[in-house]
């Protein structure tokens, strides 16, 4: 069994594997074809759906809405009208 220690250092050479792979492949084409490969091999394409912005409760948070706003979005709290 490995250390406390040991199992830092292997998440330190993991982080630093995976900073070094981003940094040469973000902009790749060949990085996006392997993520969205990877995505449709492990999900089930057919059960995506697109939800647009506006009915889409997560999106509030990122677009910095208000304590009162988020308290009164009907979105917020029982999602959008068509789920």
């Amino acid at each position: 069994m490995a250390s406390d220690g040991q199992l830092e250092l292997m998440g330190a050479v993991v982080e630093a594997r995976m900073i070094k792979y981003l940094r040469t492949s973000w902009d790749s084409l060949q990085f996006v074809r392997n993520i969205i490969i990877e995505i449709t091999t492990l999900t089930n394409p057919e059960s995506w759906r697109y939800c647009p912005g506006e009915d889409n409760p997560a999106d509030l948070l990122t677009r910095g809405v208000s304590v009162n706003t988020l308290r009164e979005s009907r979105t917020w709290w029982t999602g959008p009208e068509w789920l």
